[in-house]
């Protein structure tokens, strides 16, 4: 989980915050969560707006702690995110509004970014779903019946056996994949469909030991495209 250590009420908010005491009501309207930094020269406290936006949330919770810390909260699904990102800001928009005698509303302030806070290089990262979720288990299915015969050929030989037949399986039938699908990362493209670059070639190594009983661990290098680091590597 992200940890958003340097979190803070905005400048912006503090005003919004001066027309609460003249009387406003304090309105928040949208949590929004984002993936960059602050531009060179702000801080969370000066931030005015989220700086690079991934997914803007309705409120959906608004409780008070018994301290008196009022909460905030919405519901994030990356079930349409196309792209998986480093989940490194957050944050509260609010608005001020004056209610008249009867109840309605008088006039609004501005919508603000209340308060903001950046993760930084604590930032967690979110997947993105390749497939759509009633897929899912179709493609577990499958994927854990072509496991299980492509090792049954292999199950009584030796590790070096073992090893070797891997090593010659991938070699045989899969050819790494420039065009870089969108499974090409992942076990599916290996043992589904024949393509792969490093990591989803590790990955379909790993399976099938785990499946033989050899211990195997998987060593992935982050990317990292804020620091130029475009591609991970296994």
């Amino acid at each position: 989980m992200s940890a958003f250590y340097d979190n803070n009420v905005t400048d912006v908010g503090r005003l919004l915050l001066g027309d609460v005491q003249m009387g406003a009501s304090f309105v928040p309207t949208k949590i929004v969560i984002g993936k960059g930094y602050p531009p060179q020269g702000k801080a969370t406290r000066t931030m005015t707006d989220v700086a690079d936006v991934v997914k803007e949330l309705a409120l959906n919770k608004a409780t008070k702690n018994p301290d008196g810390d009022a909460i905030f909260g919405a519901i994030f699904s990356n079930a349409d995110i196309q792209e998986a990102f480093y989940y490194r800001e957050l944050g509260l928009y609010a608005k001020g509004v004056y209610y008249n005698q009867s109840g309605g509303v008088e006039r609004e302030t501005a919508e603000v970014l209340y308060s903001y806070g950046n993760a930084g290089e604590n930032a967690e990262l979110i997947p993105a779903y390749l497939f759509e979720k009633g897929k899912l288990k179709e493609h577990q299915k499958a994927l854990q019946s072509r496991v299980e015969k492509l090792v049954r050929p292999v199950a009584r030989c030796s590790d070096e056996e073992k090893l070797l037949y891997i090593h010659d399986f991938i070699c045989k039938n899969v050819r790494y994949d420039k065009l870089k699908k969108q499974y090409s990362h992942e076990i599916i493209g290996v043992l589904g469909h024949g393509v792969g670059v490093c990591e989803g070639i590790a990955k379909a190594v790993k399976i099938l030991c785990d499946a033989l009983q050899i211990q195997c661990i998987i060593a992935l290098a982050e990317n990292n495209p804020d620091k130029g680091v475009k591609y991970r590597h296994a």
